[in-house]
């Protein structure tokens, strides 16, 4: 990575489904000066550029992990696998969500199911302590500082009566709290923005360090490293080959590990994503066979459906009414289905289906939704149909939507 920075692609999944003025791949084209970013004339989102002839987008770069992912497990498994349930973290939005399916899609994977990583881990957890779980509610926070975000989940734990398989246990994710960039990585970045300002300082050479990439590259490797010795020390010496030698003390990581000795620490963080995957994935297949364990994820950002109509006021005077109806609350479980009835159209009409309130979002976390609209949909032929069925009693036109296991909303009819 230090040797060619610009052919080893890290951290990429921040651009998936964004567009190239999103203020996540500005923050990328910061941090990591190396690549060469350019817009997808087409789609208006990222390319990685190469050469004049090559480029690759954040969805093809994920579908070769997944790829090579894949040939890990069937090496070890003996036998081909198409079928997948992909970890996904809870904070990501529909275009985010979309963007993993292509890749997998890329990848030629079946996917069974995206999972949120938290969610994944609090599956993990219930199914060990099955024999724990009652029907008294029991609420259980996870805390998940990784290397790039930080999520803290709410959790509650209880037994319910289901139609096929009697009293089983149940997972209800009830609170979801994030930052997208606090994580190993912002410790990383800011240690190297030091040792840069410090090898800067000492005028070693009349170029600023940030300009070279490759040199920048060895100072992020290094401050990853200085982090993780400065979690078990005080001190310690930073050195880059042909570089200057520091001295720092303290790490800021240091002090959310202190924090840290007095919550359990009972989870393997990096297992226990990946093994609540594996259980989700043996319960979705019908090559297993596993004890039901209910989930029932949440939904973090609310969606609606908006729409207009012409409505008529007193003395004839018409007006335009702008209408809408909630489709998922914040924090709204699921997979859910919901259906909307629309009584006053009998002529072609269209509605929005847009993100709800998300004032809940920080100024930075917001400018990530390019758009609050997720989609139009335009009805045609209305007009016609209620020509044709003259003779019957309107009941409305209802629409019926879907939010998936994946979290992944759709308009079924």
């Amino acid at each position: 990575a230090a040797k060619n920075p610009k052919l080893t692609f890290r951290f990429f999944q921040d651009l998936l489904g964004k567009g190239a003025e999103n203020p996540q791949v500005v923050a990328f084209k910061k941090r990591f000066p190396d690549y060469d970013i350019v817009k997808d004339d087409i789609r208006g989102t990222t390319l990685f550029k190469l050469s004049e002839e090559v480029t690759y987008s954040p969805e093809e770069l994920l579908a070769m992990m997944l790829n090579y992912s894949r040939s890990l497990a069937e090496e070890f498994a003996e036998q081909s696998i198409k079928d997948t349930v992909i970890t996904v973290p809870a904070f990501f939005n529909q275009a985010e969500r979309r963007a993993v399916l292509q890749a997998a899609k890329l990848a030629g994977l079946k996917v069974l199911q995206l999972i949120n990583d938290n969610t994944a881990v609090a599956l993990n957890y219930g199914v060990f302590r099955r024999k724990d779980i009652n029907a008294t509610a029991q609420n259980i926070m996870f805390y998940d500082m990784g290397s790039k975000s930080t999520t803290c989940t709410i959790v509650t734990y209880q037994t319910i009566k289901t139609k096929d398989s009697g009293i089983q246990p149940q997972l209800q994710i009830r609170g979801v709290g994030f930052d997208r960039t606090l994580g190993g990585l912002e410790v990383d970045l800011r240690l190297r923005e030091h040792l840069a300002k410090l090898f800067n300082e000492q005028k070693k050479s009349t170029k600023d360090v940030r300009e070279n990439p490759r040199a920048m590259a060895k100072l992020l490797k290094e401050a990853n490293r200085v982090k993780t010795i400065l979690s078990a020390n005080n001190d310690h010496m930073a050195q880059v080959q042909y570089a200057v030698v520091f001295i720092f003390g303290k790490s800021p990581q240091d002090c959310l590990y202190s924090y840290r000795e007095e919550l359990g620490k009972n989870i393997n963080a990096d297992e226990a994503a990946a093994m609540g995957a594996v259980y989700q994935a043996a319960a979705l297949s019908k090559a297993f066979k596993v004890k039901p364990f209910v989930v029932r994820d949440a939904a973090i950002y609310p969606i609606q459906v908006e729409f207009t109509r012409e409505v008529e006021e007193e003395e004839g005077v018409k007006s335009i009414k702008h209408n809408k109806r909630i489709l998922f609350q914040r924090l709204a479980p699921y997979p859910q289905r919901k259906v909307i009835t629309f009584n006053r159209y009998t002529d072609d009409f269209e509605f929005d289906i847009n993100y709800g309130d998300l004032g809940f979002l920080d100024q930075e976390d917001l400018r990530i939704f390019a758009s609050r609209n997720l989609t139009t949909v335009k009805l045609s032929g209305v007009g016609e149909s209620f020509q044709k069925n003259s003779d019957y009693e309107s009941k409305g036109i209802k629409a019926h939507f879907n939010m998936d296991e994946s979290g992944i909303l759709s308009l079924d009819r």
